[in-house]
């Protein structure tokens, strides 16, 4: 039987008549103007980019959102997603029952953004779903990657929105149930996250508590390296969630590009700058000897799609979201480069660490 996994999404992306359903451009021209809704998407085979594929006939839209309208939530909105999975939690009362926020990065269609969410949905164990998907082009190479740069940022207040309304609504006093939500950021997505979260920051300061997500994960990060430890970045993120984990790899060529055109280190290539200073919540990955990974057709992957293709990682991420303490995780080392006081690792090319072996 094939498995399905129902994806629930907020895009603002243009609505497109084909098979794609959105494409690259923004939602009626309008980069903070964005709709909700929800598709079943299937494994229909194993292979890494296209074996997850969404069944067309499940597809449900929502009316679109103009951003900051308030709006009574709607069946597919993130409140309706958070809201069905404390209702969940509580009637199974399983503590690791847990959803994925995925925000998807550079080179993504819309396809391949709910391939995406479901694929690590099925692999890091999460019941559901919910996909921020931005107009990336779905190309790789310089241009393309100037262009995403320009959306990503664009969709900042788009992205900003969708997480007020939830932040909002896990801070109702109505609240009592809190949703086991886990946030994962991949490549540019971060872009887009760390101006959503200026934003929050700026507009909305009283929605930031500590603790709303369980955890944050931050892939391949297109980010400045300093970004967590900047009020004016990614800091925030860090009081929202429990544990922030940051995934990296030397020979990302996505990230090349990103240091070829912004001239500053990004996150996804090395340790958060000054990690010791930053709250004991906050710990690093290396994934530099596990991060090729191969496309349906066996080309490369640019070192870049780790989080969701490479065995190695996955593992670890799941021990991560199920609250595992960094130093009891299984498959992983201390940095040779300095541990950082436990709070720096990598993960070795170790054949026996899959099957549960490592010594």
């Amino acid at each position: 039987m094939q498995k399905s996994i129902r994806v629930r999404f907020a895009t603002n992306r243009n609505r497109v008549n084909s098979l794609e359903m959105f494409g690259s451009d923004f939602f009626d021209g309008d980069a903070k103007r964005y709709i909700t809704g929800s598709i079943n998407v299937v494994q229909q085979s194993n292979k890494p980019d296209t074996g997850w594929y969404p069944d067309h006939t499940t597809l449900v839209l929502d009316e679109p959102t103009p951003s900051g309208k308030t709006k009574a939530p709607q069946p597919n909105d993130i409140v309706s997603f958070a809201r069905d999975r404390a209702a969940a939690q509580k009637l199974r009362k399983a503590g690791s029952e847990f959803g994925t926020i995925l925000i998807p990065g550079f080179n993504s269609t819309f396809i391949s953004a709910l391939h995406s969410s479901a694929q690590i949905a099925d692999a890091y164990g999460a019941l559901e779903c919910y996909c921020i998907s931005w107009p990336s082009n779905g190309q790789f190479g310089l241009k393309p990657y100037r262009s995403d740069q320009t959306k990503a940022q664009k969709s900042s207040a788009f992205v900003a929105d969708v997480l007020t309304k939830l932040l909002a609504s896990l801070n109702a006093p109505s609240s009592a149930q809190k949703p086991q939500l886990n946030l994962v950021a991949h490549s540019m997505g971060n872009r887009a996250l760390s101006g959503a979260m200026q934003i929050i920051r700026k507009k909305s300061p009283k929605e930031i508590k500590e603790n709303l997500f369980e955890g944050a994960i931050l892939a391949a990060s297109d980010v400045p390296d300093n970004a967590l430890s900047k009020a004016d970045q990614l800091a925030p993120l860090v009081k929202l969630a429990k544990r922030v984990t940051t995934y990296y790899a030397g020979g990302d060529l996505a990230l090349a590009l990103s240091n070829a055109v912004n001239s500053w280190i990004p996150l996804g290539l090395g340790k958060p700058r000054s990690l010791g200073l930053l709250p004991k919540t906050v710990t690093t990955v290396d994934c530099s000897d596990v991060a090729t990974t191969f496309g349906d057709d066996g080309k490369t992957h640019h070192r870049h799609q780790y989080y969701r293709c490479s065995a190695w990682v996955i593992k670890d991420v799941m021990q991560v979201l199920a609250g595992i303490a960094p130093s009891k995780i299984d498959g992983r080392k201390a940095d040779m480069t300095g541990g950082v006081g436990g709070r720096a690792w990598w993960l070795p090319y170790d054949t026996d660490s899959l099957s549960g072996n490592a010594k």
